[in-house]
């Protein structure tokens, strides 16, 4: 695409530093959230990656989206890149430690630290990648559908996986609890615990994130990636059962569930 020179001097600079992929300097950021020219740069540099992506379409709904753009929502998303990703992640992840911290599960002093660590961990890093992808990145502030995908499939594979696992103990009467007639009521109700915890995290990356046209739902699909796993490492820590079928149930469906919601309430936006 064919540009004119730009007309503001700050201009040149500003679309040097984003052709480098260099992080903005805070001038540079706020020059870019008031500045149409420099988005459109910004924007072809994100399109680059999909050509499947209608510019034009996704140019006029992004640019009428930031002038409609008021209040405390307006500010969340003027804010620069990083900085939104640094606090969508403290929401996410912090959220999901503050509750489990709070509210421990009754048989930790007998649950294998090593598995606990283990299983903490890897809530933690996928949804940290989930949560950091729902705000794209100055390069790419457009998040891509197929990513949004992507992340719920890996998102559902490791909630399915670490929740099939075989019983980490049986030394605790809490923990062998949720089966039989159990099941279901003990599943609802980590499932409501999951999805609480989640809700923080999901709006604040859905929120966060300017997306138009066939992109609207990708930063909410992402958002519910990291949401629903920031729920389960709050289960980890709090719930004691250990049957894989409650788990199954009562945790890993929590990815099903807000990838679901998200799909149909965020296409109604």
């Amino acid at each position: 695409m064919s540009e004119g020179p730009p007309v503001d001097p700050r201009c040149g600079a500003v679309q040097a530093q984003l052709r480098a992929g260099a992080a903005l300097d805070p001038d540079a950021a706020a020059h870019l959230a008031d500045c149409a020219d420099c988005a459109r740069v910004e924007l072809d540099l994100a399109l680059a990656v999909d050509e499947c992506v209608d510019e034009a379409a996704v140019l006029d709904g992004l640019h009428a989206r930031m002038a409609a753009e008021r209040g405390p929502l307006g500010w969340w998303r003027s804010q620069p890149t990083g900085r939104r990703r640094a606090l969508g992640l403290t929401v996410v992840l912090g959220s999901a430690l503050a509750f489990g911290l709070l509210r421990p599960r009754p048989d930790l002093a007998v649950f294998p630290m090593p598995r606990m660590l283990a299983l903490v961990g890897i809530y933690a890093v996928v949804g940290a990648l989930a949560s950091l992808g729902a705000l794209g990145s100055r390069r790419a502030p457009v998040v891509r559908p197929r990513l949004a995908w992507a992340a719920l499939a890996v998102a559902l594979v490791v909630s399915v996986g670490l929740a099939a696992l075989p019983p980490a103990h049986s030394a605790h009467p809490a923990s062998l609890g949720g089966t039989g007639a159990a099941l279901v009521p003990r599943a609802l109700a980590c499932l409501g615990v999951g999805a609480g915890v989640a809700r923080p995290g999901l709006l604040v990356l859905g929120l966060g994130a300017r997306a138009t046209g066939h992109s609207l739902r990708a930063p909410w699909v992402l958002g519910a990636a990291a949401g629903a796993l920031a729920g389960q490492l709050a289960l980890q820590l709090h719930c004691p059962v250990v049957a894989s079928g409650h788990r199954l149930l009562g945790h890993a469906l929590l990815v099903v569930i807000l990838g679901l919601a998200t799909l149909l309430l965020a296409g109604r936006r």
